[in-house]
């Protein structure tokens, strides 16, 4: 114990193993007790080197270092219950200070206090008045230690899994941050490219493609999808709609997800979100005046990604600016109806015959409660916070149901008024949430495997008759299609392939609209394999 004691101080080894503990009993389903043997390997290569200094800075910095590690871990376990992901560090700097207060009201409760023995154990390390520089080193407890540090460290290296399995869970999700951080800030330079793209096979009829891109919308909890309440009582009713019931997406956060809806980028091929294709690039290389019409905030720091990337748009309009701050924007509810007048002048433009409109909903974004007017606060008869915040979230789908329905009313309008133009129209969401889904979780965070509910999204088509008249064994093939499996990572070949639109990256075997399509397993962001919850 004496010679383990030199490179392993036991307050040293007791502030290390605590988060660990702490961990383990709140969510040891996801827990990689692999993080022990890791700790073990890594603190000689702090506790060796303050032992040659000996000086007592030198010997309080192993301390600090392994401190300021835990408290990481022990924060995102009481909140998120699993472990600090490059996803989960998305969410958080993509959260402004009203967000996180709600989060973290929404997540708070008695375990937080393991903080208080946490910090209690650190001063109590410090006060230990030898410190690890008085320690002596005996040559063969130095030999063996730095000999497991060096083969478990080498064995994962050379293994080429040192990021994934050989360093602590928090710094393998900084560094996975810091190189996505890399990738985004390529898009600030992001220009339109010119690509082979061209539209096949319309001739001379004009065409409008409306792509709508929702946030948060869950499947659990639309009537259209079977929930138990009435949460799309406008949409059940439209016999025209196409409503695709196996639909994934791939990443649970909004950023990755629209990027991969807009560009070429998938789990798959695993493309730079600024070295791919994007459907502003084709579209507009394929003649058709390009739209971009948002009512998330463009401020912000990862705002800025897809800010950067629909910059690239010919026309671009956001209608949630009322503010200088996220802050602001957050406290001034800027409601989805707000895109409808953009929608309708976009429709309506006569100065181009193709046209591409994109448009970004706040949906259901937490928080619930602000996603929706007054009059749509049709549940309300929660008692407890939990019960009151499904209500929430569901007035949200209520009101998301109204907005879907009314663009698909404003292209029948324009339509109406020109018989001959060829509109098709998609809905997807981003990403799924977990609304008490899977017991006491509130959001799309997640640890370990992906619940069904946080990647389960809604898919909606809309073909106007000018369409369908022109191009019936299109149809035909949606209509097939209802319960095939697709991920929207690849909305960017399906809605090219609506558009009939090829080139520019297009592949037929991963649009959902295409008699080539190969229906195949769907991999999430975390690696794991898809599993459908769909009884069909």
């Amino acid at each position: 114990m004496y010679l383990f004691a030199k490179i392993y101080p036991p307050r040293l080894i007791v502030l290390a193993l605590f988060p660990q503990l702490v961990a383990i009993l709140i969510n040891s389903s996801v827990y990689d007790f692999r993080e022990i043997a890791i700790l073990f390997a890594w603190i000689p290569l702090l506790t060796i080197p303050s032992a040659f200094l000996r000086t007592n800075i030198a010997g309080y910095f192993p301390f600090v270092i392994v401190f300021a590690d835990g408290l990481i871990t022990i924060v995102h376990y009481l909140f998120t219950k699993g472990p600090l992901t490059a996803a989960s560090m998305f969410v958080f700097t993509n959260t402004n200070t009203i967000e996180a207060t709600e989060f973290i009201q929404t997540k708070f409760g008695n375990t937080a206090l393991l903080l208080i023995p946490y910090f209690g154990i650190f001063i109590w390390s410090l006060r230990d008045k030898k410190t690890i520089s008085d320690y002596g080193l005996n040559k063969w407890v130095l030999m063996c230690s730095i000999t497991f540090s060096v083969v478990f460290i080498s064995e994962n290296y050379f293994s080429e899994r040192l990021v994934r399995k050989g360093i602590p869970q928090n710094i393998e999700a900084f560094i996975s941050f810091n190189e996505e951080l890399a990738a985004f800030n390529k898009l600030k330079t992001r220009k339109i490219r010119n690509t082979d793209a061209e539209s096949i096979g319309i001739g001379n009829r004009k065409q409008v493609t409306l792509l709508v891109i929702g946030e948060s919308a869950s499947k659990k909890h639309m009537s259209l999808y079977g929930y138990k309440r009435s949460t799309n009582p406008l949409l059940s009713k439209n016999q025209e709609i196409y409503v695709f019931n196996s639909v994934v997406s791939g990443y649970t956060i909004t950023i990755p997800s629209v990027l991969s809806i807009l560009t070429e980028s998938n789990l798959e091929n695993k493309l730079k979100f600024d070295k791919s294709t994007s459907l502003f690039d084709n579209f507009s290389s394929a003649g058709f005046e390009t739209f971009w019409i948002s009512n998330q905030s463009p401020i912000g720091v990862w705002d800025n990604a897809i800010y950067n990337l629909a910059q690239t748009a010919n026309n671009i309009r956001y209608v949630n600016t009322f503010s200088n701050s996220s802050l602001e924007t957050t406290l001034s509810s800027s409601f989805d109806e707000n895109t409808l007048p953009q929608i309708v002048e976009a429709l309506q433009d006569t100065n181009y015959r193709n046209k591409f409109i994109g448009v970004h909903l706040m949906g259901s974004h937490m928080a619930y409660d602000k996603r929706y007017p007054d009059e749509f606060q049709r549940f309300k008869n929660g008692k407890s916070k939990k019960d009151k915040t499904i209500d929430h979230y569901d007035n949200s789908i209520i009101y998301n149901d109204f907005i879907i329905d009314k663009i698909i009313a404003l292209a029948k309008k324009q339509c109406a008024q020109d018989p001959d133009l060829m509109i098709s129209l998609m809905y997807v969401s981003d990403h799924g949430e977990d609304v008490y889904d899977t017991g006491d979780h509130v959001g799309h965070d997640w640890a370990g495997s992906i619940p069904n509910c946080i990647v389960e999204v809604p898919l909606i088509v809309w073909l106007s008759q000018s369409y369908k008249k022109n191009f019936p064994e299109k149809t035909n093939i949606l209509s097939e299609r209802l319960n095939h499996a697709f991920t929207n990572t690849n909305v960017f070949h399906a809605i090219m392939d609506l558009s009939h639109i090829r080139g520019g990256g297009f592949d037929s075997t991963l649009s959902l609209f295409n008699k080539h399509f190969i229906e195949k397993k769907i991999m999430l962001e975390n690696g794991q394999v898809y599993k459908s919850s769909n009884p069909n």
